[in-house]
């Protein structure tokens, strides 16, 4: 969208002003019934007047996208906004229903304005969601009404964001269970209500692809020498792994350029299939399938895998996030040490 102030020469010598409005591939010109005629000073004060009806008029139009029928923009409703940024996100959408869930539990209804969250608004919603929620799962759902805050500043809707002058909820360091190879052996031996959902698993831990990489993955990201190829659905990053021997037989039969690999259940049978699953093979741990991905970073590792290269397999854009696995794996070390007897008899 552009909306630009046009000049056009009329024959008394005058210049009267338009504005050339190009919105969703189509353009239209307003006339504004103003007009220079040659007087430095008035013309200044013609013009700056044009310029604020092109603002008022983009930001009119800016508020037509999102639903808002006032030109007061205070008076918009932030949740119908919020839904709009929200349908423009591929990933995380659990995410973001249960922050707008949240949101519209906290206030008890569907009636919040741009107006009413203020810096001290938004410290009374993080106290909120602390009260209930891990530290990890409170953060992320106040990070999204940031993000949304943050493009209504880009979108002018609002001037600037109260959520700059929040402090975010420190990250608490997760549990990250991941199974040990002979627990792998385990659960491949163990049966599964959903064989699909075991051969997605067991390829995960041989190759650490993320649930949603997984669920889109088409046989025309198999390559010939036995590699993956994609885009990152969650970082949209391009990734490249090479395929373990175990991997290539997991995938079974080659099938058509755009067929799926794997045919995945939903969200909500998948964990079903997933806790029966780990029933089954006896292993006393909380099993998702983003423990495949954990399992695969581990394994790597204590494999003597060098950090660099499981960060770069697993997409990782910042090698902290990968050294996140190898203090994982040293407090499982020390843990296992602290569990040896001593000499005096004492544990």
């Amino acid at each position: 969208m552009s909306i630009k102030v046009r000049e056009k020469s009329n024959k008394s010598g005058s210049i009267s002003l338009y504005l050339d409005v190009y919105h969703k591939g189509k353009r239209h010109y307003e006339f504004l019934d103003l007009k220079l005629i040659g007087d430095r000073k008035q013309d200044k004060e013609i013009l700056l007047l044009a310029n604020s009806i092109r603002a008022k008029r983009e930001l009119e139009l800016k508020n037509g996208e999102f639903g808002f029928k006032t030109q007061n923009n205070g008076e918009a409703n932030f949740l119908l906004y919020f839904e709009k940024v929200r349908e423009r996100k591929s990933q995380s959408l659990g995410t973001w229903r249960t922050t707008l869930y949240h949101l519209k539990n906290f206030i008890r209804g569907d009636g919040l304005k741009f107006q009413d969250i203020t810096p001290s608004w938004l410290e009374e919603f993080k106290a909120y969601l602390v009260a209930d929620l891990s530290p990890n799962t409170a953060r992320n759902f106040l990070a999204c009404v940031s993000h949304v805050l943050k493009q209504a500043v880009k979108d002018d809707i609002i001037t600037t964001n109260p959520a700059d002058k929040v402090d975010s909820i420190k990250a608490k360091d997760a549990k990250r269970d991941f199974l040990t190879f002979e627990e792998m052996q385990r659960f491949s031996q163990a049966d599964c209500l959903d064989p699909e959902v075991k051969r997605a698993f067991l390829f995960s831990c041989y190759c650490g692809l993320r649930l949603g990489d997984i669920r889109s993955l088409l046989w025309r990201n198999i390559k010939d020498d036995n590699s993956i190829e994609l885009v990152q659905g969650k970082t949209k990053e391009a990734l490249y792994i090479p395929l373990h021997q175990e991997a290539i037989t997991l995938l079974g039969a080659r099938g058509k350029p755009d067929d799926l690999v794997f045919t995945m259940p939903s969200d909500s049978q998948l964990s079903l299939v997933m806790k029966v699953w780990t029933a089954n093979a006896r292993i006393n741990k909380t099993i998702t399938f983003h423990c495949a991905r954990h399992t695969f970073a581990t394994l790597a590792l204590t494999s003597n895998v060098p950090i660099y290269t499981v960060s770069k397999l697993l997409g990782h854009s910042r090698l902290e996030t990968t050294q996140v696995y190898a203090n994982m794996l040293a407090s499982t070390k020390k843990s296992a040490v602290d569990s040896l007897p001593s000499l005096s008899g004492k544990s």
